[in-house]
């Protein structure tokens, strides 16, 4: 890639009552000339990217901190395999919004006082982005209990084997437990599964707890409740 910038003094001083320049069309003779303006610029700039491109200001002069925030526009001048852009002469364009002014190289009052609308666009699209609604998030109560039950009846399936290969080489022992809530005054009857598994790490699992309604806790009524 090369850029038709020999010098500092590339960017000629122009006189500002003028908005356009003439340059060579790309791809014909260098007898043609095209007008530009700030306004036909902006546009191939945005809406013809294989032809319009920016390029950072090589002038050692451009030290103004607008130039953080501002480039040159360029037009490619070759239909080559490498594509090789000129820079267009009296011309600056903004970064982000491509918004075009003509200048000359020893005053950048136009691109100091430019208020890019894309730093603000970024704002608001931000915002828009914030107000979300719930149901496009969350999915209805029929979905998520739907997706709770399979999720559960899987877990069953995967325990109920562990449990069954527990018991078959006599690696499973079961415990009731009864508890009570001093506060609300009911007794609840849990069982938990122990066992040991084929690495040798020991395993238990709550298989169930439910309200225990016998007033009397004796194994019968444990087992008509189990």
């Amino acid at each position: 890639m090369s850029i038709d910038l020999t010098g500092d003094n590339a960017i000629p001083d122009l006189p500002n009552a003028s908005s356009s320049a003439s340059c060579p069309i790309p791809a014909q003779s260098s007898s043609t000339q095209v007008t530009y303006t700030s306004t036909n610029i902006k546009h191939g700039l945005r809406h013809d990217k294989s032809h319009y491109k920016i390029l950072s200001n090589p002038s050692k002069r451009a030290t103004a901190s607008c130039w953080a925030k501002f480039s040159l526009p360029a037009v490619r001048i070759s239909d080559e395999k490498e594509a090789i852009f000129s820079i267009i002469k009296g011309f600056a364009s903004c970064n982000s919004c491509f918004e075009t002014y003509f200048y000359n190289d020893s005053s950048t009052t136009n691109l100091n006082s430019h208020r890019c609308p894309m730093k603000h666009q970024r704002g608001r699209d931000l915002r828009s982005e914030g107000e979300l609604t719930i149901d496009d998030l969350l999915p209805s109560d029929r979905t998520v209990r739907n997706e709770v039950d399979r999720a559960a009846q899987h877990e069953r399936n995967l325990l109920k084997i562990k449990l069954v290969a527990a018991a078959d080489d006599y690696r499973l022992s079961i415990s009731p437990d009864i508890w009570s809530d001093k506060y609300r005054n009911i007794s609840y009857l849990g069982a938990t599964a122990h066992f040991v598994g084929d690495n040798g790490i020991y395993h238990y699992f709550d298989l169930f707890c439910s309200e225990f309604k016998w007033k009397n806790k004796t194994a019968l009524n444990v087992l008509k409740d189990a």
